[in-house]
This record gives structure tokens, sequence and C-alpha cells, in this order.
């Protein structure tokens, strides 16, 4: 009967805290009911250690299909290292640790979208603690703390090169004049370096146009109702990442035997 008072009193704090409703109320009653069924008389069986099982070895194969072959094979190691872990062998609850894999599969959210992060272990010392506080402290604004930030006025930019007043007073000018102005300030062309510096060869006019083109084919992006897309192909071997290889090949042999029966 205590147990039962401690239920009714949570559940009615939950009620109030989530749902807003006041004792007296007819929602409020309504709410009590249904939350108290669900606790006294929950239909949540055991969880099935064959089922969990399967996903988790459709979820390697989902990584193996998107071409995450690492993580499928470390999602394999990780998920029988977890199972043989001592811990579970004399626990007093059963199939505790399948409870643990099915909840942390319905916590997934869109694993294969989500970027790998490798888990470093780092020795729990004294001494590393210390040096990681002293890798974390910005010595820059450590050091300047206290002192009194002066603030000048603007600078006028500074140039190499002299204008002539003719050019600079003369705000009429027009685009003749300006570039006559601009050319007679250049520095001095060195002839001598440009023509005594190697011509590039021929392999390495190619190399760059490869780069180039590379660098191109990566940073654009092309709209999927454009007439040209780039043909990416799959990063994994497994059939159904080549579906459309495989329609092509079928669609290939089909019409040359559609030919020859012609």
């Amino acid at each position: 009967m205590a147990g039962q008072g401690k239920f009714d009193a949570l559940t009615k704090e939950l009620i109030t805290h989530v749902l807003g409703f006041q004792e007296g109320e007819e929602n409020f009653v309504r709410s009590e009911q249904f939350v108290l069924s669900n606790l006294l008389y929950h239909h949540c069986l055991a969880v099935n250690s064959h089922a969990v099982r399967r996903s988790v070895e459709g979820l390697a194969l989902k990584f193996t299909i998107h071409g995450q072959h690492h993580r499928a094979q470390q999602l394999t190691s990780l998920t029988s290292n977890f199972l043989a872990s001592p811990l579970f062998q004399d626990h007093f609850q059963t199939d505790v640790e399948w409870s643990l894999l099915s909840l942390l599969l319905h916590l997934s959210n869109s694993p294969t979208q989500v970027p790998l992060q490798e888990i470093q272990k780092v020795a729990a010392s004294p001494e590393n603690t210390e040096d990681e506080l002293q890798e974390q402290i910005d010595w820059a604004v450590y050091l300047r703390n206290g002192e009194t930030k002066y603030v000048l006025g603007p600078e006028e930019p500074l140039s190499d090169w002299s204008v002539d007043s003719d050019c600079s007073d003369n705000e009429g000018n027009d685009a003749t004049q300006l570039q006559a102005c601009l050319v007679k300030n250049l520095p001095p062309y060195n002839v001598e370096i440009v023509c005594s510096s190697k011509q590039p060869t021929t392999r390495e006019l190619l190399e760059q146009v490869h780069r180039a083109k590379s660098w191109l084919s990566a940073k654009t992006h092309l709209q999927y109702w454009g007439p040209k897309r780039p043909q990416q192909l799959p990063l994994s071997d497994h059939p159904v990442a080549n579906v459309l290889k495989l329609w092509q090949v079928a669609v290939f042999h089909f019409t040359h035997f559609l030919i020859k029966v012609i």
C-alpha cells in the first residue's frame, strides 16, 4: 500500500508538471487514470535478444552498403566485446546487456550520417590532468589581464609608391589619364628574371589541369534537375549499392537479345 501511495503522489506531480492540469479538473482525472493504468498494467515485454542481434547485424550491413566498412567492423567488434563483458555474467537481472543494446539502437538517429569520432583513452592521473589544464589556458589573455587597453586613432594607409600630384588632385581625369598615371607608378619590371625562369613541362601542365578539374568538380554543386551531372561511383561493392550498374547491364543484354531475335 505504501508503494501504491508513492505511485499516486508521483503521478499527480508528473501530470501537474508536464500537462499543467490541477487536481479536481476533468482532464486531470482522465490523465491520472491513463498514467496509473500504464504503470500498473504495462505491456512492456522482456527484450528479445534475437531481434536485437538481427538489428545490430542489419546496421552493420547498412554501414557496408554505404561504403563505411570501418564502421561496420568496429560495430561488430564493440558489440562482441560488450556482450562478452564479465559485468553481465553474474548479474542479478537476466538479459540486461540486450536491454542496453536495445536502448542504444532506439536512441540512434541516422547513424550513417553521423561523423565518426575516435575516442582517445588517456590515463587518469594528476600529472595528465594538470598538463591538460595548462594546455587549455590561453596564456596571451592571462598575461594581458589588468593591462590598460589603449585605443589608437585610425591609421592612414602607407604606400611604397608615390603618386603624382597631378593624378591625385585632379578629380576630372578620364580613364586614359588614370591608366597612364598607374602605369607610370608601377615598379620596374625585371625582364631578365622572367626570361631565365624555367618553363613548365607538358607533364607539369597536364598535372595542373588535372588538379584544377578535380578541385572544380569537388567544389561545384549541381542541381539534380540540371542536364549534366557527374556520375559518382559508389564506395561499396555490395550489390544493393550498385543497383544502377546492374540495371544498365541487364538492359544492355536485353537490348542485344531483342536485336538478335528480330
